[in-house]
């Protein structure tokens, strides 16, 4: 498998899982099928392909600078890559299944991972070297690591599995556990200045021997006593992706109900609904002006996902960055 750029810069054959925007705002990248894009935000050109993970791209992230690429992937490595050249500079192994979800430390010298395994592992960025696992226990990670964030200090580790859970980053030991209720977490954003965290959740029912999942909701957190202060309901199936934008004052959520929401953290109003019509969105991301937002378009029969630029004031989709024809 290859751990250098790819000659064939067109879109995605399948799935967009994870989004980022480099600090300088001038190039999107994208993962989830075995490859990762990086395009030119004002022209939507594919200026590289990368490849080198031997499964999907679950999820992506970008080091303060815009140097350096931390991918994390269904085949339990994560990748280091030069931005500038596409190149891999390293392949971190260690986890024991599937990566879900990678952040960096605002320092940018630590790389956080979650994973299957039920294991948070925390790498020096510049050696690679693994200098902390935390192992939960099997009812605090009954399916593992699904999404993590890490607070803007630095100094914690939020994750999310059957529940929100905060974890002290030096010790590795799990400082409070949120009581959800019915329903359970699969995403989780944190406010610019931390006093607020925010999940996408759901219930899941057994119906006729199977399992539905019902009361679609965000919640809005206190994240120094834990207590739910604000639950807002307006998307009609799953929720799987929520951001808090730059400015700390409203939510971005994406579903597979074909729709995004922004809504207003205080207040919990929906301010607007981005239509995506017979498409899912899985991935956000928002430049830091706040202006605009960056998602997966939604992959059809005969192309693979797009990238979808949209105008936060309008709600319009200014520009389409579409995935490869042609899929068989």
């Amino acid at each position: 498998m290859k751990n250098t750029p790819s000659a064939s810069n067109e879109g995605h054959r399948g799935c967009i899982y994870s989004i980022v925007i480099t600090p300088d705002e001038e190039k999107i990248i994208s993962g989830g099928d075995f490859a990762i894009k990086i395009w030119e935000m004002e022209s939507g050109t594919c200026l590289n392909t990368l490849e080198g993970h031997g499964k999907f791209v679950a999820s992506l992230a970008i080091t303060p600078d815009g140097k350096r690429l931390i991918s994390g992937s269904g085949d339990g490595t994560i990748k280091s890559w030069d931005v500038k050249t596409g190149c891999c500079l390293r392949t971190l192994e260690g986890h024991k299944m599937h990566v879900n979800t990678v952040v960096i430390t605002p320092d940018g010298k630590i790389i956080v991972s979650g994973s299957g395994d039920r294991t948070i592992k925390l790498w020096d960025l510049q050696s690679g070297e693994c200098v902390q696992t935390v192992k939960g226990q099997p009812l605090q990670f009954p399916s593992g690591v699904t999404s993590m964030v890490i607070s803007p200090s630095g100094e914690q580790i939020i994750t999310v599995s059957n529940a929100i859970r905060i974890w002290d980053r030096a010790s590795g030991t799990c400082m409070m556990t949120f009581e959800h209720g019915p329903t359970y977490p699969n995403s989780i954003a944190v406010t610019p200045n931390g006093d607020k965290l925010v999940s996408a959740e759901c219930e899941a029912v057994e119906v006729d021997y199977r399992i539905e999942f019902k009361n679609h909701c965000i919640k809005i957190w206190d994240a120094k006593s834990g207590s739910c202060v604000k639950t807002l309901k307006g998307h009609a199936d799953m929720i799987d992706t929520v951001i808090v934008t730059p400015d700390g004052k409203k939510v971005i959520s994406g579903s597979i109900d074909h729709t995004m929401r922004m809504w207003d953290l205080e207040t919990g109003e929906c301010l607007r609904t981005f239509e995506n019509p017979g498409r899912f969105i899985e991935a956000i991301a928002i430049t830091a002006d706040g202006k605009r937002i960056i998602s997966n378009g939604g992959q059809t029969a005969d192309r693979g996902d797009s990238i979808k630029i949209w105008d936060v004031e309008t709600g319009e989709c200014v520009k389409t960055l579409e995935g490869q024809l042609d899929l068989e």
